[in-house]
């Protein structure tokens, strides 16, 4: 089949790369930090890089960003999932279990251990760095009844999954609006859509 649409995560700074629709995502916690970019502060970019974007997306948090036009997503925790056996239900008591381990190998584990503590865990926690190639010694964790990651971080530990690696899918709900621009821009406005599927449905009558 053709391929029409290509999608490129951390694409902002490929500037040889075209592009149809810019996003930038801002973490809503964290803003802009201390406004400087790798090494000095956090930024990939300059702040000012939002200017010239088709989108700013704002994660969670309560911030405005500036500059583009600004949408909003929500990450929303799933039911939890046996990574070995996805058959197995999981047993809330081993949120409160302190024996019970959470990892995180992503660029904000805290973020994660936060969701965690919202559904009351209390165990304890271990970051890892981001892209973190897992071996079987990392989650070994004796005397650990359950050890809760990321679905992002089960990938990775999948070959040497066992009955105690739980993984906490999460659903992106994104702001409609957005989801109606990109359409829009990658496939016309909702007018002209209509136009070709009504073309579409009278060329295929037989009447016509």
């Amino acid at each position: 089949s053709r391929v029409d649409v290509v999608l490129s995560d951390d694409g902002l700074q490929h500037y040889r790369l075209a592009r149809t629709f810019e996003i930038a995502v801002v973490d809503g916690a964290r803003g802009m930090g201390n406004g400087l970019c790798l090494p000095a502060g956090p930024l990939r970019e300059p702040p000012s890089r939002l200017e010239s974007v088709d989108a700013v997306v704002m994660l969670g948090g309560t911030r405005s960003p500036a500059g583009g036009t600004a949408f909003t997503m929500q990450q929303v925790p799933q039911s939890w999932r046996n990574v070995a056996n996805s058959a197995r239900a999981f047993d809330d008591a081993l949120l409160r279990d302190p024996a019970t381990v959470a990892i995180a190998g992503i660029a904000h584990p805290d973020r994660f251990f936060a969701s965690l503590a919202a559904q009351g865990f209390v165990g304890r926690t271990q970051a890892f760095p981001d892209h973190h190639a897992y071996s079987r010694d990392d989650v070994a964790f004796p005397g650990a009844r359950a050890v809760l990651m990321t679905q992002k971080d089960a990938v990775k530990c999948r070959a040497f999954a066992n009955a105690r690696m739980w993984m906490l899918p999460i659903r992106a709900d994104v702001d409609c609006a957005l989801i109606d621009r990109i359409v829009e821009k990658l496939d016309g406005s909702q007018v002209a859509r209509n136009a070709r599927v009504s073309r579409h449905e009278r060329s295929g009558d037989p009447r016509s």
